[in-house]
């Protein structure tokens, strides 16, 4: 459920990651459909890891057992938690130069 919850926060995300994109240099994406493109890969990876995760996670299981398989899955938890950390940074945000990206609890 805290999936499928998340998900319209993404797409927001994703939108904005590829306004700011297109905002630097406007040829970045030469007209061939990247929005498109974005939401499709994002989909594809959503539920890539839904097909995927009970496959590897019942593979995991039944050949190591419960034990590893929760050690495996904090440690991937880690091991993408890291670079988000990193990658977040901290948020600079202008109010004058967009009206529409306002907050919605103030």
């Amino acid at each position: 459920m805290c999936v499928d919850l998340s998900e319209p926060a993404l797409l927001v995300e994703l939108q904005r990651a590829l306004d700011d994109m297109e905002e630097e240099d406007p040829s970045v994406f030469t007209g061939q459909g990247a929005v498109a493109q974005a939401f499709g890969l994002q989909s594809m990876a959503h539920f890539g890891g839904f097909a995927l995760g009970p496959v590897i996670g019942g593979f995991v299981s039944f050949r190591y057992g419960w034990n590893f398989m929760t050690l495996l899955l904090g440690l991937l938890s880690v091991i993408t938690a890291v670079p988000m950390l990193h990658l977040s940074g901290p948020v600079v945000y202008d109010h004058a130069s967009d009206s529409e990206r306002s907050r919605l609890i103030d």
